[in-house]
């Protein structure tokens, strides 16, 4: 059995990046036609029934839904003894009768499945979660409703009805304040998502799904872009070094006072961004502390981790897609924070430290080109890996 789709372009096939993001990432739904079983060995009937019958259930992870109200876990999940036990026949009895299943986080448990989702974060600087939705009968597991995330469906085996319309609320959020009207015109699009079809929809679509009384099985990859209320809540705390920002609001006064004061913070806000990419700062933390798939390489990591760096030695970041290093012009001092601590490092090692990511490795004679010091910075590598905040491989792997 294959491996399944591993990026982006596996899953759009035959549309192509470009012309993805630029007529439908989160602008348009898109329905495309795949050949039957190409998603299949993202996960199989047989491994969901592995998962099923060897992992330690949970209420949080795992539920059932029948026409839009949630089964009592207590049903199908039995907690007596020292630990809970899913009750096979009571979850077949329910699904047997028209209830769905549904299993969040399937990326934590399933590596095909946890390598796609990794690829769509990279691709997206966007965390990405990923839950599954099995059902028999005729019933729905849930009523027309929208998500506030970009979403990826692909149809792993059988079939389900669509119904999908256009969004009734503007770049409508997870809690949000305003009243999102259901829809009230015809759908976008109908039709059946058939085993190898993929449906994107971009937050605040909505959509019906009706199972078609046959088995039917789909993963639901669910992407949560930065929005501007987290550039925001990034940029506050920046902002309040100016003192203009910490002052009190005025109390007394007329209008004209307010205004005042208004137009002061105003001008620090707009003064704070000029001559600097703000967004761009945040970005760049907000991709270092997307936390990446564990890299482990067993048995032989822990012996290329004593093994002493040269330059033909390979090195990634453990835990983090990068590292965020603060440091402004003219600083003596660069500074980023890793496993917890802070490090402070000389400025010019900062763009080799910025090569370096947890997706891939790259050698230490690449980083130290050109590098004076390069015997000072092998030195911190080698700090690094003795805090786990990289990870060293042979020079024959890529």
């Amino acid at each position: 059995m294959g491996e399944g789709p591993g990026i982006l372009e596996d899953v759009i096939a035959p549309l192509g990046r470009d012309r993805f993001v630029s007529d439908y990432w989160t602008k348009s739904h898109l329905h495309l036609k795949g050949q039957k079983g190409r998603f299949t060995p993202l996960l199989p009937w047989d491994e969901l029934n592995d998962i099923l019958e060897w992992h330690q259930p949970s209420p949080q992870h795992l539920r059932l839904y029948q026409d839009g109200r949630q089964i009592d876990p207590g049903r199908f999940i039995d907690h007596q003894g020292a630990e809970p036990r899913l009750n096979a026949g009571a979850l077949i009895a329910a699904l047997s009768q028209g209830a769905s299943l549904v299993m969040d986080n399937v990326q934590s448990i399933v590596p095909r499945v946890a390598k796609l989702a990794a690829a769509l974060q990279a691709d997206f600087q966007a965390p990405t979660l990923v839950n599954l939705y099995a059902g028999w009968g005729k019933h729905k597991a849930f009523n027309l409703h929208w998500d506030a995330q970009e979403v990826f469906i692909l149809q792993i085996s059988g079939r389900k009805h669509w119904q999908v319309y256009a969004p009734t609320h503007i770049h409508p959020l997870k809690d949000d304040p305003d009243q999102v009207p259901e829809p009230s015109g015809p759908p976008l699009w109908t039709g059946i998502l058939e085993d190898g079809d993929m449906l994107y929809m971009p937050r605040g679509y909505w959509h019906l799904v009706t199972p078609l009384d046959e088995p039917s099985l789909h993963l639901n990859f669910a992407l949560e872009p930065p929005d501007s209320a987290d550039f925001l809540r990034w940029w506050l705390p920046r902002l309040l070094s100016h003192a203009e920002l910490r002052q009190y609001l005025p109390l007394g006064g007329d209008t004209r006072v307010r205004q005042d004061y208004f137009a002061s913070l105003v001008q620090v806000v707009t003064g704070d961004g000029r001559g600097r990419d703000r967004p761009g700062e945040f970005l760049r933390e907000w991709n270092a502390y997307m936390r990446a798939p564990p890299h482990v390489r067993l048995p032989v990591g822990p012996i290329e981790q004593k093994t002493p760096i040269g330059m033909a030695t390979r090195i990634r970041l453990a835990q983090r897609d990068g590292l965020f290093i603060e440091c402004e012009p003219g600083d003596s001092t660069a500074r980023f924070r890793a496993q917890g601590r802070l490090y402070n490092v000389a400025p010019h090692f900062v763009p080799a430290l910025r090569r370096l990511s947890a997706r891939d490795s790259v050698t230490v004679g690449e980083l130290c080109q050109g590098m004076r010091q390069a015997m000072a910075f092998i030195a911190l590598l080698e700090g690094l890996a003795n805090d786990g905040v990289i990870l060293k491989e042979s020079a024959c792997v890529a």
